[in-house]
């Protein structure tokens, strides 16, 4: 029975090592969630800072910037036990056999939420050196503990914000735009991206115990140990952008063919799906209302009406 006690304890100690009760990303990623959130507002700042820098002529509307960052950070981890055995009766003309098997599979789910909300004195206030001593490039299996492409987005926006000429001009690796910083209803007050990472893991394991039957006995002749495991990693960070501006009020259903309401960024709109802490300035707010109004039009199950 010895080598049933060692195939037993190589599947045993498989499935204890892939074990996580309450799993988080720190279990595959090795970097905690306050520090993806701290990697991740760096990001935002070296690029509102670098844009600051290539167009100062706009610092007094870049520093009322506003930033919302609304994470989803799900794991889920199945492990699998699944033990067998032979047992074989030698007949007069032949043998009779039994094979026996059992099943054991388990789940575990967590997903954490949470709303951070920046503005550019947030942003500035953060430890430099700190931010400099994050690792700055991409991580392939694990996106989210790397850039995830905050700066081209923030270009992008300040373009977008740019409605008086779109047209940009390339110097270094630095786009710079020629127009004033237009931050009126006709420019792009908000803008939202939706960034989503998955990542699973699996793998498996079989030991085989194969014995030869001797004399007329019923008599056990085999086992498998299978253990299987999987970890499924869904990392979601919606971001939202704002500049101070006129905004377009969202209004019941049965005036969204006849009606555009505006109203400035720092007046409630409709009512938020996502908790954080008060917004203190209208960007925020703004910045806010946009990424609920994104996860309004594509994460709800439809049809989804909200009235005021």
């Amino acid at each position: 029975m010895r080598e049933v006690q060692k195939l037993f304890g190589i599947a045993l100690s498989f499935g204890l090592t892939a074990c996580a009760i309450h799993p988080l990303p720190e279990n595959v990623t090795g970097v905690k969630t306050t520090q993806i959130v701290h990697r991740i507002r760096c990001e935002a700042r070296d690029a509102v800072l670098e844009a600051v820098a290539s167009t100062p002529q706009r610092q007094s509307a870049l520093s009322q910037i506003g930033i919302v960052y609304a994470f989803s950070l799900s794991g889920t981890e199945t492990d699998s036990f699944m033990p067998s055995a032979t047992f074989i009766s030698p007949l007069a003309t032949g043998s009779w056999s039994v094979n026996a098997s059992a099943g054991d599979t388990v789940s575990r789910q967590n997903v954490r939420t949470f709303t951070i909300v920046d503005n550019y004195n947030t942003l500035l206030q953060m430890n430099a050196g700190l931010c400099a001593a994050q690792p700055k490039g991409v991580n392939y299996q694990y996106p989210v503990v790397g850039s995830i492409g905050i700066a081209e987005m923030v270009r992008t926006f300040i373009g977008m914000a740019s409605h008086a000429n779109l047209e940009p001009e390339q110097q270094g690796n630095i786009t710079q735009f020629n127009g004033a910083l237009d931050t009126n209803i006709n420019g792009a007050p908000t803008m939202v991206d939706t960034i989503s990472f998955m990542t699973t893991l699996s793998g498996g394991v079989t030991p085989t115990l194969t014995l030869t039957p001797v004399g007329s006995a019923t008599q056990f002749t085999g086992a498998n140990l299978g253990v299987s495991f999987m970890r499924q990693d869904a990392h979601q960070v919606i971001v939202g952008l704002a500049l101070p501006g006129q905004i377009v009020r969202p209004v019941s259903a049965s005036h969204l063919l006849t009606a555009r309401v505006f109203t400035s960024a720092n007046q409630p709109r409709s009512p938020l799906l996502i908790s954080a802490a008060s917004p203190r300035t209208a960007t925020e707010q703004a910045a806010l209302e946009a990424v609920n109004n994104q996860i309004i039009r594509y994460q709800l199950p439809r049809p989804f009406i909200v009235t005021q």
